[in-house]
């Protein structure tokens, strides 16, 4: 859909709640966000995982929501 009007991912960042699953395994992805430009090249694919544990949150997240949230 996006090709169809010259936009084409640039950067694809991941997103993960939690780095294991509950089983044990790697956690799945719950979500992806995507950065469109006009130019056509390979995207940059990035990870970002919100959580080490319950309520407990990685530094790149807080690192991103900051002026978002008061208190983190």
């Amino acid at each position: 859909m996006a090709s169809e009007v010259n936009l084409f991912p640039n950067r694809i960042c991941r997103v993960r709640g939690t780095e294991t699953s509950r089983h044990g395994g790697q956690a799945e992805e719950k979500r992806s966000m995507v950065e469109f430009s006009f130019e056509k090249i390979s995207p940059k694919i990035e990870n970002l995982t919100i959580e080490t544990s319950r309520h407990k949150y990685t530094e790149e997240y807080k690192n991103l929501i900051r002026e978002f949230y008061l208190k983190m």
